[in-house]
């Protein structure tokens, strides 16, 4: 039985996964209710455009989870994040996000969200992020993603652990220029290799680490401190 099979069989007597939506745009939470309403057992049970309508939505529709999805043009979604979770601190929060600044994903964290995605990868990562979050797993380890970067000696950072030596000279290439926001094409060009590389690079680097998409990698990259293109070698 795969794992979403389990997870409907589990569902079925309990009744549908109910999902909260936070979004300041009213077409936006029209588009993810379709999305979510099509996934087999979650469904959309309340909209809300802030924190306080969020809040309020969270008592009337009892949700298991909260989506609050974030364009990447208006400020404040850690300030949205943090309140929602500091009055909802049982739910666990998703955050969808267009923002490609790589320390998004360690703001929304810190703030409380669970897990983080990203709207390019929503129709196939954010099924799995709330099956997740609703099993009780979380998006990347706090310690982790909060930690600052330690100070470097001879390019390399102190306290490395033996997951960052695991990565090749290559593959540590590639980290450095994802985290600098650059798409597969540009990490292509810059170290002279075609975009197909890149993807066999960025699946390697995934598996190695444990992780599932690029924001998971930005962050470890920010723990590790590679995160300087005077780090990365281009031809």
């Amino acid at each position: 039985m795969s794992k979403t099979t389990e997870l409907d069989a589990l569902t079925d007597a309990a009744g549908p996964i109910r999902v909260l939506l936070v979004d300041d745009e009213a077409v936006i939470r029209a588009g993810l209710r379709v999305l979510i309403d099509s996934w087999s057992p979650f469904q959309v049970v309340g909209e809300a455009d802030t924190a306080a309508e969020a809040l309020a939505a969270v008592d009337a529709a009892q949700p298991n989870v909260i989506v609050c999805s974030h364009t990447g043009r208006s400020n404040g979604v850690s300030d949205t994040i943090r309140d929602i979770t500091k009055g909802a601190a049982h739910i666990p929060l998703v955050l969808l996000t267009a923002s490609r600044k790589p320390q998004a994903g360690s703001l929304a964290v810190q703030a409380g969200a669970k897990w983080v995605v990203s709207t390019k990868d929503a129709a196939t990562e954010l099924r799995k992020a709330l099956e997740k979050v609703h099993s009780g797993e979380k998006w990347f380890n706090e310690s982790v993603v909060t930690a600052r970067p330690e100070r470097k000696r001879n390019g390399r950072s102190h306290g490395d652990s033996e997951t960052n030596h695991w990565l090749t000279n290559r593959e540590r290439d590639v980290a450095a220029l994802v985290t600098q926001g650059c798409t597969n094409r540009q990490v292509g060009k810059r170290l002279g290799i075609t975009e197909v590389t890149v993807r066999h690079h960025l699946t390697s680097i995934f598996t190695k680490l444990r992780i599932t998409n690029r924001f998971q990698l930005i962050a470890w990259s920010y723990r590790h401190g590679i995160t300087s293109a005077s780090a990365v070698e281009v031809p």
